[in-house]
């Protein structure tokens, strides 16, 4: 699952999971596209608002690599 599927099941637009976690939709944009990954403070915000396990991460990071 990549993290614009886990956005979308929340019914999340990305200024939505931008203000939610404190950054900009562009940055938003940017992790989506796999051009930069969130550091571990965004990860764990991530989790958080779009209520994802570690092993769903790891798999969205692991699709990133």
């Amino acid at each position: 699952m990549s993290s614009f599927i886990a956005r979308m099941r929340a019914g999340m637009k990305q200024i939505d999971l931008a203000r939610a976690v404190g950054v900009s939709e562009g940055q938003v944009a940017k992790w989506e596209t796999e051009r930069i990954k969130p550091n571990p403070v965004m990860l764990e915000r991530i989790k958080t608002v779009l209520s994802l396990g570690d092993e769903e991460i790891q798999h969205i990071l692991g699709e990133a690599m």
